[in-house]
């Protein structure tokens, strides 16, 4: 046994023999089975031994090692001698297992975030082109496609495009290669179950010392955000819709500071405003009302802002862009 073999079981290396006993009351007690019986297939067949396993030295600082065994055989065939070597390769598995663990975190919060990662040499512009080097498996759930196929070229992932987004992804893509530009854009993609996603899609170009290396990108699907989003767009709508056709406005301030927080475009309009004007202070709108009216509306809403009471009163405005005489009700 060689002394670097001694050290890796943590023990003195010697010019005698090491009883194999000790050697086995190393090995670690749950691998200890499987290394002597990994050894006596070897024996039978007459192939290698190979097994990785762990030990326990004296300290009880548990290693790894990577063993292997070759049998010297006698001129009847008999085996008589097993010659090895065994390499301590607990680093080696340990920056595996830190490496498993980061892409498991990675995979699993790229899961949870419905968000997978790219990259790609170059996007090309001829149909065959792949576009990527590499696609997490988040984006091919997300695309609805198997991982096992590799990548789409430029045809294919234009095919996974809806419809009427599919221009405006090759003109995109064709400004990419051209220019060596990123981009951030939503656009729907159809599954091959006919399924359509919202999916955003936000990459970098890369360089090194100037010269162009690769894009980086993520792909997210907002479906659930989109929807929402557009749902909220329609309910808006029916409201802005609703309000003028009764004639009835929404706001939010602060009297004490006087900002306004919201202001619906029918309050705008009512007050005669253009509803292109941005953060229209809320003393122009209390300058509206008729001046004859002014100390009435004044005192109502000091002391509702005093007592922290609801007001409701009527009141007259003049209209901010033709001075029309309006009666108004607030509540």
């Amino acid at each position: 046994m060689s002394d670097e073999y001694c050290r890796i079981l943590g023990l003195t290396p010697k010019k005698n023999p090491i009883d194999l006993a000790i050697v086995r009351e190393i090995i670690h007690p749950e691998d200890r089975e499987y290394v002597f019986r990994t050894a006596e297939e070897a024996i039978r067949s007459g192939e290698r031994a190979d097994c990785e396993h762990r030990i326990l030295r004296p300290n009880r600082e548990m290693r790894i090692v990577h063993s292997l065994g070759d049998l010297k055989k006698d001129s009847s065939g008999r085996p008589y001698q097993m010659f090895g070597t065994t390499q301590d390769i607990t680093d080696r598995k340990r920056g595996e297992e830190a490496l498993r663990r980061s892409q498991f975190y990675l995979s699993e919060g790229q899961r949870l975030a419905h968000m997978g990662s790219w990259a790609a040499k170059d996007l090309g512009i001829r149909w065959t082109d792949d576009l990527g080097i590499y696609w997490s498996d988040e984006v091919y759930k997300i695309f609805g496609l198997d991982p096992r196929n590799g990548p789409p070229n430029l045809e294919q992932y234009l095919a996974a495009v809806h419809p009427d987004d599919r221009a405006s992804m090759e003109e995109t893509i064709r400004m990419m290669h051209e220019q060596r530009c990123g981009c951030d854009l939503t656009k729907r993609v159809v599954r091959p179950d006919g399924e359509v996603r919202y999916v955003r899609c936000v990459d970098v170009p890369v360089f090194e010392d100037g010269v162009f290396k690769a894009f980086h990108g993520t792909t997210i699907d907002v479906t659930e955000q989109e929807l929402l989003t557009q749902e909220l767009r329609r309910e808006q709508a029916y409201l802005a819709e609703a309000q003028r056709l009764t004639h009835t406005g929404s706001w939010a301030a602060n009297f004490l500071t006087g900002q306004n927080f919201h202001l619906s475009d029918e309050t705008v309009r009512m007050h005669g405003f253009d509803l292109s004007e941005e953060a229209i202070p809320f003393e122009r709108f209390f300058n509206t009302v008729h001046t004859e009216d002014q100390p009435a509306v004044r005192a109502a809403l000091e002391n509702a802002t005093r007592t922290g009471t609801n007001y409701d009163i009527e009141y007259r405005i003049c209209r901010a862009d033709d001075g029309e005489i309006r009666f108004f009700r607030s509540f």
